[in-house]
C-alpha cells in the first residue's frame, strides 16, 4: 500500500477531522475531534488557532492507527478549511490576536465607511479593520493577517500561503485573480500583510522537521495546496458545470458550479473562485443550521448523551430516532436559524410540541434553507432534477429524506459524505501526479451509493411550510436583533 495514500486535514468551524484516502477514493482511516467550547459575549466569535493545530496532531495520529498503516504509506498531505476567519500573527507564526470567525458580527467605523465596497463577502477586511480600529498596537505588530489555511500551511511547511478560493475574502481581484493594490490602498491595509496566493492542486512545500516530529510523519512529505471547504466539497461530490450541490454541516451551503462569474445584484448569493482552475461557484449560505442541532444536543439532551455513550452510539442517532416519530411539518413548528448570534426565529410553537418536534423542525429548517437558495440560484444558472449532498446531515436517513421531500429533487447520497475532504484528496493526488487530470480523479474516486426520491404527500406539506419560511426569512434578513452588547 506504500505510496498509495493521501492524508487530509479537514479543518472545520467546530472541529477537525483527519482522513486517509487511497487513489480509488476509499476511506482507509479517520479521526475527529471537536474543539473545546468557550462562552463568549453575543455577537463575538473567536478561536485560538492553536486548537486547530492541536486537533490536527491528535486526529492524524489516531487516523493512522485506525487505518493500521505506517506513516511511510502516506504519499502527501492536503487540506480543506472553513472560511472567512482571520487572525493576526507575527513573523514566526505566533498568534497576536485570536481568529475572528465567520460568525462574528462586530464591525468598526472603518468597515462601516467602506460597507458598499466590502459587501457581505470580503469578511477578512471587516476583521482586519476591526483590529486596526480597536487594537492598533496589534495591527502594527502584525506580520500577516491569515485565515485557517495559511496558519496550518505555516505549521506544516513554514510557508505563508493561501489559494484563490480563500483569498477572495480579502483583496483578491475578480478579474485578474491577483491581490489588488487598489483595494489594499483603499482599506489602508499594507500589501505586505497579506499572504501569497497559490493554485489548488499544486505542491507548495514539504513537511518540515519540526512538523514531522509533532505529527509523527516522515520529513519532506509534499504539501499540496487544498482549498476552501465548500469549493472542495463541490469537487469532492463531482459537481460539474451546471450542477448544484448542498452541504449541511455547521451551516447549510448551496453551490452551483459555473464556467464564469455569475453575480447576484441583490447580494444574497456569493460568487467565488472554484478550486478547479477556470471554474466558479455561485453560493447561498444559511449559517447555524447544523449548529442548531448541536446546540440542542448540548443543552437539552444530557440523558441522551449519557445513553449514547453507554451504548457506544452517536448521540445524534438517538435524536434522529426521536424525530422519526414526528410527521412532516413538525406540527407547524418552524425554525429560521440564520446567524447564531444575530437572528434566530421560532414560529408556531405550542405546548404540544415536545423535544422530538424541535429536533425534526431543526432538520427541516436546514432543508428549507436549501430550497430557498435553489429558488435564487436555479433561475441564474439552470434547473436541476438531481441534487448532490454531503455533510453531517447526510449520515441521517431521515434528514436526507426530508431534503428530498422539501426540495422536490432526487437527492444523491455519496459513499464519502465528507465531500470537502474528498475534494482535498482529489487535489492531493493531482499534486502527487497519481492523476493527470481532475476529470480522471473524479471518475475514479467519487462514488454515489444511494438516492432519495421525494414523498408526494410530504412534498405537499412542505410546499405550504416553505411559503411561510421564505416570507419570514426575507423579512428578517438584514435586521439587527442581538441580546446584549457586542464588545
Amino acid at each position: 500500500m506504500s505510496g498509495n495514500l493521501i492524508l487530509i486535514f479537514d479543518v472545520g468551524t467546530t472541529g477537525t477531522r483527519s482522513i486517509i484516502f487511497d487513489v480509488q477514493g476509499n476511506e482507509i482511516g479517520r479521526s475527529y475531534e471537536e474543539y473545546p467550547k468557550e462562552k463568549q459575549p453575543p455577537g463575538v466569535s473567536e478561536q485560538n488557532p492553536k486548537i486547530w493545530w492541536n486537533a490536527i496532531k491528535n486526529t492524524s495520529t489516531n487516523a493512522i492507527k485506525a487505518a493500521k498503516i505506517t506513516p511511510n504509506d502516506i504519499v502527501g498531505i492536503s487540506a480543506c478549511f472553513f472560511r472567512a476567519t482571520t487572525a493576526a500573527i507575527d513573523k514566526e507564526g505566533n498568534v497576536l490576536y485570536p481568529a475572528i470567525t465567520w460568525m462574528d458580527e462586530r464591525k468598526s467605523e472603518s468597515a462601516e465607511k467602506h460597507a458598499d465596497l466590502i459587501g457581505e463577502l470580503r469578511r477578512a477586511i471587516n476583521r482586519i479593520l476591526w483590529i486596526k480600529d480597536n487594537k492598533p498596537d496589534i495591527f502594527e505588530k502584525t506580520y500577516k493577517f491569515i485565515q485557517p489555511d495559511s496558519f496550518i500551511y505555516k505549521k506544516l511547511a513554514d510557508i505563508f500561503a493561501t489559494d484563490y478560493s480563500n483569498a477572495i475574502y480579502g483583496i483578491l481581484d475578480y478579474d485578474t485573480l491577483k491581490l489588488s493594490t487598489d483595494l489594499s490602498d483603499q482599506f489602508g491595509i499594507p500589501m505586505d500583510k497579506w499572504v501569497d496566493v497559490y493554485e489548488s492542486g499544486k505542491i507548495i512545500g514539504e513537511l518540515t522537521s519540526e512538523a514531522a516530529n509533532e505529527l509523527n510523519l516522515p520529513k519532506g512529505l509534499p504539501i499540496i495546496m487544498g482549498g476552501a471547504d465548500q469549493q472542495c466539497a463541490a469537487l469532492g461530490l463531482g459537481t460539474m458545470i451546471g450542477e448544484i450541490k448542498a452541504t449541511t454541516g455547521t451551516g447549510t451551503f448551496v453551490d452551483a458550479v459555473t464556467d464564469k462569474p455569475v453575480f447576484d445584484k441583490t447580494n444574497v448569493l456569493f460568487t467565488l473562485p472554484h478550486v478547479v482552475k477556470g471554474e466558479w461557484v455561485l453560493e447561498g449560505a444559511m449559517p447555524g443550521t447544523g449548529a442548531a442541532l448541536r446546540w440542542f444536543r448540548d443543552n437539552f439532551s444530557e440523558r441522551q448523551c449519557i445513553e449514547a455513550e453507554l451504548q457506544n452510539k452517536d448521540p445524534f442517532k438517538l435524536l434522529e430516532e426521536e424525530a422519526k416519530e414526528v410527521p412532516a411539518g413538525s406540527g407547524g413548528l418552524l425554525i429560521i436559524p440564520l446567524y447564531s448570534f444575530m437572528k434566530a426565529t421560532v414560529h408556531g410553537m405550542g405546548f404540544g410540541h415536545s423535544r422530538s418536534f424541535w429536533i425534526r423542525a431543526i432538520m427541516e429548517s436546514a432543508a428549507l434553507s436549501i430550497r430557498l437558495y435553489l429558488s435564487f440560484i436555479e433561475p441564474m444558472t439552470q434547473r436541476i432534477k438531481e441534487l448532490k449532498i454531503d455533510g453531517g446531515a447526510t449520515k441521517s436517513d431521515l434528514w436526507t429524506q426530508i431534503q428530498a421531500d422539501v426540495t422536490g429533487k432526487t437527492v444523491l447520497i455519496p459513499k464519502i459524505v465528507d465531500g470537502a475532504a474528498m475534494g482535498a484528496a482529489i487535489l492531493g493526488f493531482l499534486g502527487t501526479k497519481n492523476y493527470g487530470t481532475i476529470e480522471d480523479a473524479v471518475k475514479n474516486m467519487v462514488k454515489y451509493i444511494d438516492k432519495k426520491e421525494p414523498n408526494s404527500a410530504n412534498k405537499k406539506v412542505y410546499k405550504k411550510l416553505f411559503r411561510v419560511f421564505e416570507s419570514e426569512t426575507i423579512t428578517i434578513h438584514g435586521k439587527k436583533r442581538i441580546t446584549g452588547k457586542i464588545l
